[in-house]
């Protein structure tokens, strides 16, 4: 299957943590920290992921 999103860059949009934005929406857990690093890695930001110094705190 295939999906297909647009997104706006607009900071006020995502203004909470990386963790915090994806949890609601894939995560059973909040704290699934293993889930959310394994979604963003298959969504190719695995990468930039790597260079944030907080990772996705």
């Amino acid at each position: 299957m295939k999906l297909l999103a647009i997104v706006f860059q607009d900071f006020k949009l995502l203004s909470f943590s990386i963790r915090d934005n994806l949890s609601n929406k894939i995560c059973e857990a909040p704290d699934d920290q293993e889930r959310i690093i394994s979604c963003l890695d298959k969504a190719g930001f695995g990468n930039d992921l790597a260079k944030l110094n907080n990772g996705i705190i």
